[in-house]
Formats: C-alpha cells, structure tokens, sequence
C-alpha cells in the first residue's frame, strides 16, 4: 500500500512488489495449573523479505531486495493468566509484546531525504491489561460485570502504522491507560 502525495487526501492505492519470501512460525500453549488456573503463552515469529522489487522514482530505480515488507513485526510475544475464584467469578492479567518494524518499502531513509532512521520505525512495546468478572445470579435474572483495565502501565506506542504514508504520517498511536465496565443482563423464563 502506499499513499500519492497529495495533502487533502487520504486514498491508499496498491501496487505489486515483484516477489518476497514470507517465513514465520507460530507457537501456542494453553495449560491449567489447576483447576481454577488458566494460561495461555503464545510466540509468533515472521520475516517477510523483498527478494525483488524495484521501485521507480522522479530520477532514479531502487532496487529494494532484501529489505523487509513494512508494517509486520518479526515478534510477537502474549501471555496471559486468569484465576477463577469460583464459577464465572475470576480475574485475569495478560502482557504482550511486539517487536520494532519498518513503516516504509526503503527500511529508512527514501532517496533524497535525510531523515534520522527512527522516523521510519515503529518502536517495540509491552502492554499489560487487567480483568474481572462476576456473575450473580438474581432469581431469574443473571447479572455479569467484566471490568477491564488496558495498558494498565500507561505504555506509549503506536498500535499501527500507514505503510508508506504520504508526508511521514505512518503512526497511529494507541490509547493510553483506559477502564471498561461491562454489565450483562440474562433473564430466564422458569
């Protein structure tokens, strides 16, 4: 994807890249500690690569071979551990990380500009989130509450990227810390 440089617009067009080389592996794991311990640990890794792409600009052809395909985190760590106090009361904690990418085809700098390296990469991050849940029963009526915590350490970061956007407008940052109460209702006729 990438974006014409024209400031009043936001249309994404598409091209093709040539070829790439797209590996990766997955790993998942689900273990209950015991009964009232659940967890979950998953490992994601992915290195997609350029084999060839050549890119034509104003007075020049770059050839981007070997660089990688902007926008994909060659890590991605998640984990998360939920104890149920009792049927359909619990809480919970899960952390995930991904690793730092590329929000341009150039992996840097794209020619002509002289621009510091960071300002086409989307830096690593760590979240950590909080949840709860409990369900009461009321006659006929069942209540649930969830309560939920996301990014309870206030991390900043940017929880996606426009590939190639016009005017270095790559980032989209994500929220900081921010609380969720949910409230379900269920009745049943008896």
């Amino acid at each position: 994807p990438y974006q014409v440089e024209s400031p009043g617009s936001e249309e994404i067009y598409f091209e093709n890249a040539g070829s790439a080389t797209n590996t990766g592996w997955e790993f998942r794991i689900n273990h209950n500690f015991i009964d009232q311990i659940k967890s979950t640990f998953m490992v994601t890794y992915q290195n997609f690569i350029y084999r060839d792409y050549s890119v034509e600009g104003e007075s020049t052809t770059a050839q981007l071979s070997g660089n990688t395909v902007p926008g994909i985190p060659k890590l991605l760590l998640g984990g998360d551990v939920r104890y149920g106090v009792a049927p359909g009361h619990f809480i919970g904690i899960s952390a995930n990380y991904q690793s730092e990418y590329f929000t341009n085809n150039y992996n840097g700098n794209p020619p002509g500009e002289g621009l510091p390296s960071e300002n086409y990469i989307n830096d690593d991050f760590i979240t950590v989130d909080l949840t709860g849940g409990l369900d009461v029963p009321l006659g006929q009526l069942d209540v649930s509450i969830l309560g939920e915590i996301r990014n309870v350490l206030d991390a900043r970061y940017n929880a996606s990227i426009v590939p190639n956007a016009f005017g270095h407008r790559y980032f989209e940052p994500a929220p900081g810390r921010s609380y969720t109460i949910s409230i379900s209702l269920k009745y049943s006729h008896k």
